[in-house]
């Protein structure tokens, strides 16, 4: 229940504060579980906001959309009044994604990402023609369009790693022992070969990774696989 609590706590914090509590939600299987489980913790779910990390160009009903993924697996139970927002409206409306940028810079959303097999968060990866754009931490936060990647291979929305890490904390969920050896690879490997190492290089710091049973800080998962990150952190 580590994980639950700590999303539910954060929460519920930012709500006795006055402050509009912001998740950032990533779609694919990872989450789903763990969505499920917190709609059933009873807070006020109408104040908070969860906003798409990324998501697939089709439509928000469509089997293949984020969106949709959500309002089945989260926007249940007790927190069926949960407001989600897709990003394809925001990536095309200015004063939206200023909006958006403005939200997180106050609030400081807590972000939940999974990883694919392929060393690939959000929609971002290492193939993408605009991987540089997606990820140079100098570049403003912005909602990007891709083109087709991935599975299903359909062109995409997403946050650029600047407006991601503009979170307060962000949780990797590395829920399979694949995803755990990609992450590891991705730390000892001085190039881009997983799109991963981009996030584990500017946001060591904010990340907590998941294995689907406990919570670990960054480093604190570092020291039980023996990772050297000595390349990696410079």
């Amino acid at each position: 229940m580590q994980i639950q609590k700590t999303i539910i706590n954060f929460l519920t914090n930012r709500i006795k504060k006055g402050k509009k509590p912001v998740l950032i939600l990533s779609g694919g299987d990872s989450p789903i579980n763990l969505y499920k489980s917190i709609s059933k913790f009873n807070l006020n779910w109408s104040k908070v906001i969860g906003h798409l990390l990324d998501e697939r160009n089709v439509g928000l009903n469509n089997k293949f959309s984020n969106y949709n993924l959500l309002k089945k697996n989260l926007k249940i139970n007790k927190a069926h009044n949960i407001k989600i927002f897709s990003l394809l409206s925001i990536a095309k409306d200015n004063k939206k994604k200023k909006a958006m940028i403005n939200l997180f810079k106050n609030s400081k959303p807590l972000a939940i990402l999974g990883m694919g097999n392929d060393g690939h968060y959000a929609s971002i990866f290492s193939n993408s023609k605009i991987l540089n754009k997606l990820t140079d931490i100098h570049n403003k936060p912005d909602v990007l369009s891709v083109e087709k990647n991935g599975t299903p291979k359909l062109k995409r929305t997403t946050m650029n790693l600047p407006m991601i890490l503009m979170s307060y904390k962000i949780i990797l969920i590395l829920n399979t022992r694949t995803k755990q050896k990609v992450f590891i690879k991705a730390c000892h490997q001085k190039h881009y070969k997983f799109s991963i190492r981009t996030l584990i290089k500017n946001a060591h710091k904010k990340l907590i990774i998941y294995d689907s049973i406990k919570l670990y800080r960054f480093n604190d998962f570092i020291k039980k696989f023996k990772i050297k990150t000595k390349n990696l952190l410079i």
